[in-house]
């Protein structure tokens, strides 16, 4: 988990702006640490969240090297995601 974390984090974080990410990074942990739910931070009313894998069936997406399947590895992402939305009080 800690790696998509990082990922995430590389991917949003803008390059030209490095005190913009820097107060991202210091509101996520805040939120993280608030001990309360994304959705009653936000107010929000809606507790459902959909996760599509993207690939299934017979569609298996990309197969690697190694002859990992896309589709096997996306939905293995999208039930971990599911599982943490899951514990922060969200349908799935």
């Amino acid at each position: 988990m800690r790696a998509v974390k990082s990922a995430v984090a590389a991917l949003t974080e803008p390059e030209d702006a490095p005190a913009r990410a820097t107060k991202a990074r210091e509101l996520r942990s805040a939120a993280l640490g608030s001990g309360t739910s994304l959705a009653a931070q936000l107010r929000l009313k809606t507790k459902r969240v959909v996760v599509d894998a993207g690939h299934g069936g017979k569609d298996t997406g990309a197969i690697g090297p190694r002859g990992v399947r896309e589709k096997d590895l996306t939905l293995a992402i999208a039930r971990r995601v599911g599982a943490r939305l899951k514990s922060l009080g969200f349908e799935w």
